[in-house]
């Protein structure tokens, strides 16, 4: 994670590998459970912790019922 960014981006680029979903490594720190009660208490937004076995991060899925304004509030 360069320059202290909250979080990178691990799930692949657009292309043959892509899916609808995508898994961020939290800077070390972050406690990845936390955040993600905060997101679901505060924002509405439900996402999967990432095992900790893996890496500290989130996944963000989305669905067919998932609207453009809620990715948007995600981003923010």
């Amino acid at each position: 994670i360069r320059g202290g960014a909250p979080m990178e981006v691990v799930s692949p680029p657009p292309g043959t590998l892509c899916a609808p979903f995508v898994s961020v490594r939290l800077r070390d720190g972050v406690d990845g459970a936390a955040l993600q009660r905060r997101l679901l208490d505060v924002h509405r937004v439900m996402v999967k912790l990432v095992p900790t076995n893996w890496f500290n991060g989130l996944r963000f899925s989305t669905h067919v019922f998932n609207t453009t304004n809620d990715v948007e509030r995600l981003l923010k």
